[in-house]
């Protein structure tokens, strides 16, 4: 399953991503670690996702160098994965996909930043078009106890206002328990388990310009399951850093 959060800005769009790759719905069992975005700097287009990898890879793959700009994806993106769903049937007969994007880029036509959801599923008979998301949207929500135990709710209102604190909404997914199983299973009979893991991933998308970089790692295993114990970030304000402060020669902030 995984996770994405983005956070559109009037000069800019932030993307979080987390870096943990399971073997299917049904088994949160970490098995690889993967970047989740596409970047496309001539386009000022970046592309999230979460769910089966191999049906978004076909999709990002095979139809991106067909798009000369944000606003033709968006008016082609259901053609474009209602053909790659099949592919999908026909490279893995059997096999179930479906998963979400977040797409997200700067509309020529509207001359705006804008941000999309996007859900393809080889067991719907057609795809949705995209989804105009509000200007901060998570992707599994997480549960309101887990936003406040972070100090990031109250009465259900979302009170972040800084990119630096969009981290804490990430182990707020990480912290709350998803039901494991394709999405049209019921859930009622299905387990439990923890899907956000590894690292988070933060992609800023502007005018001409998109950076990627780690912002946060956790100490999962490979051939475990997570625990959201582990290098767990604290409540508001614990874990934030002045720019700088506690990073290596990459950027990369210490867990």
């Amino acid at each position: 399953m995984s996770a994405f959060i983005t956070l559109r800005l009037d000069d800019q769009v932030v993307i979080l991503t987390d870096g943990a790759v399971y073997p299917g719905y049904h088994d949160f069992t970490i098995i690889g670690y993967a970047n989740k975005v596409w970047t496309f700097p001539h386009l000022d287009m970046v592309v999230a996702w979460r769910g089966t990898s191999d049906l978004c890879g076909l999709l990002l793959y095979k139809k991106s160098h067909k798009w000369t700009s944000f606003d033709m994806l968006l008016r082609e993106l259901v053609e474009h994965a209602e053909e790659e769903c099949d592919r999908f049937g026909t490279l893995w007969p059997g096999r179930d996909g479906a998963c979400e994007l977040a797409v997200c880029g700067w509309s020529d036509d509207r001359e705006t930043f804008e941000t999309y959801s996007f859900n393809m599923d080889t067991n719907a008979a057609i795809c949705k078009p995209p989804q105009l998301t509000e200007q901060l949207y998570m992707a599994p929500f997480p549960d309101l106890s887990c936003m406040e135990a972070l100090g990031i709710a109250a009465n259900g209102h979302i009170n972040i206002t800084a990119v630096d604190q969009l981290k804490l909404l990430m182990q707020a997914q990480r912290d709350t328990a998803h039901y494991m199983g394709h999405p049209g299973d019921d859930a009622d009979r299905a387990e439990r388990g923890h899907c956000v893991g590894a690292f988070i991933q933060q992609t800023t998308l502007s005018r001409g310009h998109i950076t990627s970089t780690i912002v946060k790692r956790w100490p999962d295993e490979l051939g475990e399951r997570i625990d959201p114990a582990n290098g767990r970030i604290e409540a508001l304000g614990a874990d934030r850093l002045p720019p700088g402060a506690g990073e290596n020669d990459y950027g990369e902030t210490a867990p």
